[in-house]
């Protein structure tokens, strides 16, 4: 991922951001949502 954003030209503070991002969305897609109790 961040060999690609250098070959965009992606500056450094927006290819944190990016890969926060990219984390948080793999995270958020693997989690097993069922075994998550919801507050109500």
């Amino acid at each position: 991922i961040r060999a690609s954003m250098l070959y965009f030209g992606i500056a450094a503070t927006q290819q944190q951001m990016v890969f926060g991002l990219v984390l948080i969305a793999a995270i958020a897609l693997t989690i097993d949502r069922s075994k998550l109790r919801t507050v109500k």
